[in-house]
C-alpha cells in the first residue's frame, strides 16, 4: 500500500540523469524512490532521458507502479538535440524541480534505504553548509569517496577518495 507522509515544509526533488542502460537506470530509480519514502518529506523524481538510443522499456513499467506503491511523482524529460553531457542534463532537470532540497543523483550508484535521511539530518543541523555528499562505496566494500570540500574560490576537491587524497 501507500506509505502515508505526514505534511512538512520541505519538499525534496531528486534528480536522475541517464543515457541508455535501461537495467541500471531501473535498478538505480527504484533504490532512490524507496530511500525517499524513508523520510518524511513529500518527494519528487525528475528523469532526464539524455538522448537514450536503446529502449527504455522497462523504465516505462516500473516507474507508475513505483510512483503508486509510494505515493512519489516521478517525471520525465528527453533531450532531443543528441547527447547534451551529464552538467547539463542536470541543469535541464533543475530547470524543473520544485523541492527546497536538490539531490543530484546519477544511474550507476544504488542508494540506501537511510541515505537521504541522513544527508538532510546533516545538512539541517549546519546552517553554514549548503550541500552534502555521501560516501560512495565499491561493490568490494572499497571506499571510492567520502565526501567533498568547496573552498571560498569555488574549487571542488574529493575527500577519502581511492587516490589517496
Amino acid at each position: 500500500g501507500k506509505l502515508n507522509k505526514t505534511d512538512n515544509e520541505i519538499s525534496l526533488s531528486a534528480i536522475l540523469t541517464f543515457r541508455n542502460n535501461a537495467e541500471f537506470t531501473s535498478l538505480a530509480l527504484t533504490a532512490s524512490v524507496l530511500a525517499l519514502s524513508y523520510t518524511s518529506y513529500t518527494s519528487e523524481v525528475i528523469m532526464v532521458d539524455d538522448s537514450s538510443n536503446e529502449r527504455m522499456a522497462i523504465i516505462q513499467r516500473v516507474k507508475p507502479r513505483l510512483s503508486h506503491t509510494f505515493d512519489i511523482e516521478i517525471r520525465s524529460l528527453r533531450t532531443h538535440a543528441g547527447p547534451l553531457g551529464y552538467g547539463s542534463a542536470m541543469n535541464l532537470g533543475l530547470t524543473r524541480a520544485r523541492g527546497n532540497y536538490i539531490l543530484l543523483l546519477n544511474n550507476d550508484i544504488i542508494i540506501s534505504k537511510n541515505t537521504f535521511k541522513m544527508l538532510l539530518a546533516t545538512l539541517k543541523s549546519h546552517a553554514r553548509v549548503g550541500g552534502v555528499v555521501p560516501r560512495f562505496v565499491e561493490a568490494d566494500g572499497k571506499v571510492q569517496e567520502a565526501g567533498s570540500a568547496i573552498f571560498t574560490d569555488g574549487i571542488a576537491m574529493q575527500l577519502g577518495s581511492a587516490l589517496g587524497l
